[in-house]
């Protein structure tokens, strides 16, 4: 039956409540319960979702073939945006998608990742050299915005994105630089528009 088949894909992705689910889906709790009951078909734009964020394939979530229960892959958007690892980079933000590329959702899973969080940008200049070079690719978890020294995060300041890391001391917030030849950047956040987009929890880079 169609709802074995999409509590499958629900529980094997790591979502006990079903209203994260759901969220993740776009659609309403009510919805949900239709389709399980059968009350009412699945749109194809749901089945479509269903298939790029959790690598499904609509033919077995359909008609239960199991040759083509999964890829075991899902797709991770990437942006045309640029996490500046200098002094500033132009204002943007994470709506022009230029490409995806695919990751193994077993691994995700592992690392508590979810597919919808996700996004994939690069990194501009050499400030956080020699751990982030310039046009490596990361990925930002935007569900992890809760600041740990430890960690470095993409950083929204006055029309400006940043990959550094932060420390927060009652109101001012320290971005520091890798590359000492960067001196820290000190923001009143009383005065000053910042936000804290997420957190780096991985890279690509190219060594040509």
């Amino acid at each position: 039956m169609i709802a074995e088949r999409l509590e499958k894909v629900r529980t094997d992705n790591g979502y006990s409540n079903k209203k994260d689910f759901t969220d993740a889906l776009g659609i309403t709790d009510q919805s949900y319960r239709n389709y399980m009951k059968g009350d009412r078909v699945i749109p194809t734009d749901v089945l479509v979702k269903i298939k790029q964020l959790f690598g499904v394939s609509i033919d077995w979530l359909l008609d239960g073939d199991e040759s083509t229960e999964t890829t075991k892959h899902v797709s991770i958007k990437q942006f045309d945006v640029a996490l500046s690892a200098g002094t500033g980079n132009l204002p943007a933000e994470f709506e022009l998608q230029v490409g995806e590329r695919p990751f193994d959702i077993e691994w995700l899973n592992s690392r508590g990742l979810q597919p919808e969080n996700l996004s994939l940008v690069n990194v501009q200049g050499d400030s956080m050299e020699p751990m982030f070079k310039d046009r490596d690719v990361v990925m930002v978890d935007h569900s992890r915005t809760h600041l740990n020294a430890n960690f470095p995060f993409a950083i929204y300041h006055e029309g400006s994105l940043y990959i550094k890391f932060v420390q927060k001391k009652e109101n001012t917030l320290t971005l520091h630089s890798v590359n000492t030849l960067y001196p820290p950047i000190h923001i009143d956040l009383e005065k000053e528009e910042c936000r804290v987009l997420g957190s780096v929890v991985w890279q690509a880079r190219s060594w040509l």
